[in-house]
Protein backbone atom coordinates (compact mmCIF):
# COMPACT_ATOMS: atom_id res chain seq x y z
CA UNK A 1 0.00 0.00 0.00
CA UNK A 2 1.60 3.23 -1.65
CA UNK A 3 2.42 6.19 1.19
CA UNK A 4 -1.63 8.71 1.09
CA UNK A 5 -1.86 11.88 2.51
CA UNK A 6 -5.02 12.37 1.07
CA UNK A 7 -6.00 15.48 2.89
CA UNK A 8 -2.52 17.20 2.05
CA UNK A 9 -3.35 15.96 -1.68
CA UNK A 10 -6.66 18.04 -1.59
CA UNK A 11 -5.31 21.19 0.06
CA UNK A 12 -2.45 21.46 -2.56
CA UNK A 13 -4.70 19.88 -5.64
CA UNK A 14 -6.77 23.39 -4.99
CA UNK A 15 -4.10 25.87 -3.42
CA UNK A 16 -1.52 25.27 -5.79
CA UNK A 17 -3.33 22.91 -8.10
CA UNK A 18 -0.12 23.43 -11.29
CA UNK A 19 2.21 22.52 -9.37
CA UNK A 20 0.21 19.55 -7.39
CA UNK A 21 -0.69 18.22 -10.82
CA UNK A 22 2.87 18.30 -11.97
CA UNK A 23 3.64 15.49 -9.38
CA UNK A 24 1.66 13.26 -10.95
CA UNK A 25 4.24 12.14 -13.52
CA UNK A 26 6.10 10.15 -11.06
CA UNK A 27 3.02 8.47 -9.38
CA UNK A 28 3.11 4.93 -9.44
CA UNK A 29 -0.56 4.41 -8.06
CA UNK A 30 -3.92 5.13 -8.59
CA UNK A 31 -4.87 4.37 -4.90
CA UNK A 32 -4.85 7.02 -3.10
CA UNK A 33 -7.24 8.91 -6.03
CA UNK A 34 -9.59 6.20 -6.11
CA UNK A 35 -9.73 6.38 -2.37
CA UNK A 36 -10.46 9.99 -2.65
CA UNK A 37 -12.46 9.60 -5.26
CA UNK A 38 -15.07 7.62 -3.35
CA UNK A 39 -14.73 9.04 -0.37
CA UNK A 40 -16.53 12.46 -2.35
CA UNK A 41 -18.53 10.08 -4.03
CA UNK A 42 -20.05 9.10 -0.70
CA UNK A 43 -20.83 12.32 0.45
CA UNK A 44 -22.02 13.39 -2.52
CA UNK A 45 -25.01 10.64 -2.67
CA UNK A 46 -25.38 11.07 1.03
CA UNK A 47 -26.32 14.49 0.69
CA UNK A 48 -28.08 13.80 -2.69
CA UNK A 49 -30.23 11.32 -1.17
CA UNK A 50 -32.70 13.84 0.74
CA UNK A 51 -33.16 16.13 -2.27
CA UNK A 52 -34.06 13.39 -4.45
CA UNK A 53 -36.54 12.26 -1.94
CA UNK A 54 -37.92 15.70 -1.90
CA UNK A 55 -38.04 16.28 -5.69
CA UNK A 56 -39.36 13.17 -6.24
CA UNK A 57 -42.16 13.21 -3.37
CA UNK A 58 -43.28 16.62 -5.17
CA UNK A 59 -43.43 14.70 -8.60
CA UNK A 60 -45.02 11.25 -7.20
CA UNK A 61 -48.06 11.19 -4.88
CA UNK A 62 -47.55 7.25 -4.77
CA UNK A 63 -45.00 7.23 -1.56
CA UNK A 64 -43.49 3.54 -3.09
CA UNK A 65 -42.56 5.52 -6.63
CA UNK A 66 -40.71 7.77 -4.68
CA UNK A 67 -38.90 5.20 -3.04
CA UNK A 68 -38.43 3.33 -6.39
CA UNK A 69 -37.20 6.40 -7.85
CA UNK A 70 -35.08 7.11 -5.23
CA UNK A 71 -33.49 3.75 -4.76
CA UNK A 72 -32.88 3.44 -8.03
CA UNK A 73 -31.01 6.83 -8.54
CA UNK A 74 -29.18 5.79 -5.14
CA UNK A 75 -27.90 2.34 -6.94
CA UNK A 76 -26.53 4.45 -10.26
CA UNK A 77 -24.26 6.37 -8.49
CA UNK A 78 -23.19 3.85 -5.86
CA UNK A 79 -22.43 1.64 -9.01
CA UNK A 80 -20.94 3.74 -11.11
CA UNK A 81 -18.84 5.14 -8.32
CA UNK A 82 -17.35 1.86 -7.72
CA UNK A 83 -16.89 1.40 -11.52
CA UNK A 84 -17.92 2.84 -14.50
CA UNK A 85 -15.32 5.90 -12.92
CA UNK A 86 -13.04 3.32 -15.06
CA UNK A 87 -15.52 3.03 -18.25
CA UNK A 88 -15.41 6.55 -18.72
CA UNK A 89 -12.32 7.24 -17.78
CA UNK A 90 -10.46 4.36 -19.90
CA UNK A 91 -12.66 5.89 -22.74
CA UNK A 92 -10.61 8.97 -22.69
CA UNK A 93 -6.91 6.74 -21.94
CA UNK A 94 -8.35 5.30 -25.35
CA UNK A 95 -8.53 8.24 -27.83
CA UNK A 96 -5.39 9.48 -25.93
CA UNK A 97 -3.62 6.52 -26.98
CA UNK A 98 -4.53 7.66 -30.54
CA UNK A 99 -3.52 10.60 -30.02
CA UNK A 100 0.16 9.66 -29.06
CA UNK A 101 0.00 9.65 -25.19
CA UNK A 102 2.98 8.14 -23.85
CA UNK A 103 1.73 7.34 -20.44
CA UNK A 104 -0.34 5.03 -18.52
CA UNK A 105 -3.94 4.59 -17.59
CA UNK A 106 -2.84 5.39 -14.04
CA UNK A 107 -1.66 8.78 -15.08
CA UNK A 108 -4.84 9.53 -17.12
CA UNK A 109 -7.02 8.09 -14.21
CA UNK A 110 -4.62 10.70 -11.34
CA UNK A 111 -4.81 13.69 -13.68
CA UNK A 112 -8.91 12.92 -13.95
CA UNK A 113 -9.41 12.88 -10.06
CA UNK A 114 -7.14 15.50 -8.99
CA UNK A 115 -8.04 18.63 -11.60
CA UNK A 116 -11.98 17.75 -10.96
CA UNK A 117 -11.77 18.64 -6.88
CA UNK A 118 -13.25 21.71 -7.11
CA UNK A 119 -15.75 20.41 -9.40
CA UNK A 120 -17.26 17.67 -6.54
CA UNK A 121 -16.69 20.40 -3.77
CA UNK A 122 -19.22 22.88 -5.82
CA UNK A 123 -21.29 19.87 -6.57
CA UNK A 124 -21.74 19.12 -3.16
CA UNK A 125 -22.93 22.71 -2.09
CA UNK A 126 -24.80 23.02 -5.66
CA UNK A 127 -27.04 20.24 -3.57
CA UNK A 128 -27.33 21.90 -0.45
CA UNK A 129 -28.39 25.38 -1.61
CA UNK A 130 -31.07 23.65 -4.39
CA UNK A 131 -32.20 21.57 -1.27
CA UNK A 132 -33.32 24.57 0.72
CA UNK A 133 -34.75 26.08 -2.27
CA UNK A 134 -36.90 23.23 -3.07
CA UNK A 135 -38.08 23.71 0.55
CA UNK A 136 -38.93 27.48 0.56
CA UNK A 137 -40.41 27.08 -3.22
CA UNK A 138 -41.97 23.19 -3.66
CA UNK A 139 -43.69 23.99 -6.76
CA UNK A 140 -42.25 26.71 -8.87
CA UNK A 141 -45.98 27.16 -10.82
CA UNK A 142 -48.11 27.70 -7.23
CA UNK A 143 -45.06 29.80 -5.19
CA UNK A 144 -45.05 33.91 -4.71
CA UNK A 145 -43.25 35.57 -7.42
CA UNK A 146 -40.45 36.97 -5.49
CA UNK A 147 -39.77 33.53 -4.88
CA UNK A 148 -39.94 32.25 -8.23
CA UNK A 149 -37.65 35.08 -9.23
CA UNK A 150 -35.23 34.73 -6.04
CA UNK A 151 -34.79 30.68 -7.39
CA UNK A 152 -34.32 31.28 -10.81
CA UNK A 153 -32.02 34.25 -10.20
CA UNK A 154 -29.99 31.50 -7.83
CA UNK A 155 -30.39 28.86 -10.29
CA UNK A 156 -28.80 31.03 -13.09
CA UNK A 157 -25.94 32.11 -10.58
CA UNK A 158 -25.19 28.28 -9.61
CA UNK A 159 -25.34 27.44 -13.20
CA UNK A 160 -22.92 30.36 -14.35
CA UNK A 161 -20.59 29.20 -11.99
CA UNK A 162 -20.92 25.42 -12.86
CA UNK A 163 -20.12 26.41 -16.10
CA UNK A 164 -17.12 28.15 -15.21
CA UNK A 165 -15.69 25.49 -12.59
CA UNK A 166 -16.20 22.83 -15.27
CA UNK A 167 -14.20 25.12 -17.90
CA UNK A 168 -11.13 25.60 -15.19
CA UNK A 169 -11.36 21.58 -14.28
CA UNK A 170 -10.87 20.92 -17.61
CA UNK A 171 -8.60 22.92 -18.40
CA UNK A 172 -6.08 21.57 -15.30
CA UNK A 173 -7.29 18.30 -16.81
CA UNK A 174 -5.43 18.73 -20.12
CA UNK A 175 -2.98 20.34 -18.59
CA UNK A 176 -2.66 16.90 -16.16
CA UNK A 177 -2.31 15.07 -19.33
CA UNK A 178 -0.43 17.24 -21.49
CA UNK A 179 2.47 16.30 -18.54
CA UNK A 180 1.71 13.24 -17.85
CA UNK A 181 1.64 12.07 -21.26
CA UNK A 182 3.76 14.32 -23.01
CA UNK A 183 1.13 15.55 -25.88
CA UNK A 184 -0.13 18.98 -26.25
CA UNK A 185 -2.96 20.20 -24.14
CA UNK A 186 -5.15 20.62 -27.67
CA UNK A 187 -4.59 17.13 -28.30
CA UNK A 188 -5.72 15.93 -24.78
CA UNK A 189 -8.77 18.34 -25.21
CA UNK A 190 -9.78 17.15 -28.14
CA UNK A 191 -9.11 13.04 -27.24
CA UNK A 192 -10.96 13.76 -23.94
CA UNK A 193 -13.23 15.74 -24.43
CA UNK A 194 -14.27 16.37 -27.76
CA UNK A 195 -14.40 13.22 -29.67
CA UNK A 196 -16.04 11.08 -26.35
CA UNK A 197 -18.66 13.92 -26.75
CA UNK A 198 -19.64 13.59 -30.19
CA UNK A 199 -19.58 10.30 -30.16
CA UNK A 200 -21.81 10.12 -26.98
CA UNK A 201 -24.34 13.25 -28.63
CA UNK A 202 -24.77 11.12 -31.97
CA UNK A 203 -25.37 7.63 -29.94
CA UNK A 204 -28.02 9.44 -28.10
CA UNK A 205 -29.48 11.00 -31.29
CA UNK A 206 -29.25 7.81 -33.02
CA UNK A 207 -31.16 6.55 -29.67
CA UNK A 208 -33.68 9.36 -29.59
CA UNK A 209 -34.27 8.32 -33.37
CA UNK A 210 -34.99 4.62 -32.99
CA UNK A 211 -37.20 5.10 -30.14
CA UNK A 212 -39.17 8.41 -31.94
CA UNK A 213 -39.70 5.28 -35.08
CA UNK A 214 -40.59 2.59 -33.19
CA UNK A 215 -42.93 4.65 -30.24
CA UNK A 216 -44.42 5.98 -33.48
CA UNK A 217 -45.55 2.07 -35.59
CA UNK A 218 -46.41 0.85 -32.26
CA UNK A 219 -49.13 4.17 -32.00
CA UNK A 220 -49.90 3.52 -35.90
CA UNK A 221 -50.38 -0.25 -34.96
CA UNK A 222 -52.57 0.21 -32.41
CA UNK A 223 -54.79 2.84 -34.53
CA UNK A 224 -54.91 0.28 -37.20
Amino acid sequence: MPNMDIIGSVKSSLTEPKKYLATLVNRKSLTEAYILYLILSAITTIIYIPYLYLDYSQKFSEQSTVLAWVIGMTLFMVVYSLGGIFITIGIHHLFLKLFGAKGRFVDTFNSNIYSFITSFLFSIIYIIIFFFMKLAVPDIKTGALSSIILYFSVFGILTLITVGVLIYCWYLYCYALSLVHKISKGRAFVAAFVIPTAILTVLIIILVVLFILIFGMAISSGLN
